[in-house]
């Protein structure tokens, strides 16, 4: 019994340990690339996306602005997602792509129109909704971010963990108070069930 008494607070440390490693370290990691300047579009990267052979369909203007995008092109990855647009103006992850790397390059009067376009085609799109959520709450729009990230969490805990929308959700409650969400997401309080979800087997 004592020695079972001695190894229980190790484990608790071991789920904290993961608590931390997940949800904090990308959270401090967000809090601090928010106080520098983020150069990404300005500098040479290397890609991972493949350059398509063709360029005929939308799709394919859309991979060949993924690979711009990863190289560090996004002015260029821009010009080949308005070409995917053009063949196909219903092609909602174009208008999402775009608003992106527009947020990315802080031109944000252009970015709205293009998440609003993406989620009206698509709903149900994560990703756009994740990232209007993000512009909101960069312009401090707290209520209409945490509207988009909670019609995210809805979708289920897939979702939830390939979009790392609780932590977001929490700092988007808190102003960016890491502090506090980093709290909730420990003692797994928040209210949406979003962290419950998260660790759920």
């Amino acid at each position: 019994m004592k020695k079972k008494a001695k190894i229980l607070p190790f484990k608790k440390q071991w789920w904290l340990a993961i608590i931390i490693f997940f949800f904090l370290v990308p959270i401090l990691g967000k809090y601090y690339k928010g106080l520098t300047e983020d150069n990404f579009c300005y500098q040479d990267h290397i890609p991972t996306s493949p350059y398509p052979k063709d360029l005929v369909t939308a799709a394919d203007w859309l991979a060949l602005a993924d690979y711009e995008y990863e190289s560090g092109s996004c002015f260029y990855a821009i010009r080949d997602l308005n070409r995917a647009i053009e063949i196909n103006p219903k092609y909602a992850e174009a208008y999402n792509n775009r608003a992106f790397i527009n947020m990315r390059l802080k031109r944000y009067d252009r970015v709205l129109p293009d998440l609003n376009k993406a989620i009206e085609l698509r709903p149900d799109y994560p990703h756009a909704l994740m990232n209007r959520g993000d512009l909101y709450k960069h312009l401090g729009n707290k209520t209409e971010a945490i509207a988009d990230y909670d019609k995210v969490i809805v979708m289920g805990k897939e979702v939830i963990k390939s979009e790392a929308v609780c932590g977001r959700r929490l700092m988007a409650i808190y102003d960016e108070n890491w502090f506090h969400a980093m709290w909730d997401i420990i003692t797994r309080t928040d209210p949406t069930g979003c962290v419950q979800l998260y660790f759920e087997k």
